[in-house]
């Protein structure tokens, strides 16, 4: 039993090092080390609950750091057909598996958004994102949460949007909620 409790132990701690070590490439030198962003999210899949937070906001601070100051748009298959210069492949390459990282790592958001053990993390990490990049690939996504959480009954949750993402969801509360805060 001790030798299983040190393992676990063990495996959690890796875990944990493998996060700093995957995310501290990222944030260095992100188009070089942009395959693990997948790493990242696989890990962020464990059967460890606090392993899977860690990964969550690991991710977040990263893809907070990455995510570039205009939407991606892919090449369309006439574009891929055509020859490109090396850089161009690279940069291609850097954009499309960044893209669909983030993809999948807002899916794993809004489907845990939905788990009460992970419900706060999901919803700080979505708020964090639509705040830093409100204009960046996939926002419908990050809206479409803010909406249908900004009246959670879970007053936790309600606060952590209206705080997250400020004026922009006071805005939306006021419309939804009829408040006005005009004197007549």
């Amino acid at each position: 039993e001790v030798k299983e409790d040190l393992k676990v132990e063990e495996d959690f701690e890796s875990k944990k090092c493998k996060l700093a070590e995957f995310g501290n490439a990222l944030l260095t030198d992100p188009e070089s080390n942009i395959k693990f962003l997948k790493e990242m999210l696989q890990i962020s899949k464990d059967n460890d609950d606090t392993i899977v937070k860690l990964g969550l906001l690991s991710l977040l601070a990263v893809f907070r750091d990455i995510i570039p100051g205009y939407r991606i748009r892919l090449p369309t298959e006439k574009e891929q057909e055509m020859k490109v210069s090396k850089t161009v492949k690279k940069m291609r390459f850097y954009e499309s598996t960044l893209l669909s990282a983030y993809k999948a790592y807002l899916q794993r958001l809004i489907a845990l958004e939905k788990k009460p053990l992970f419900q706060l993390v999901a919803v700080r990490c979505i708020c964090s994102l639509l705040d830093s990049n409100p204009h960046f690939n996939f926002r419908e996504t990050l809206l479409d949460a803010t909406v249908r959480n900004i009246s959670s009954s879970n007053e936790a949750i309600r606060c952590s949007f209206i705080f997250a993402t400020g004026h922009y969801c006071i805005k939306v509360s006021r419309v939804f909620y009829g408040i006005s805060y005009e004197t007549t």
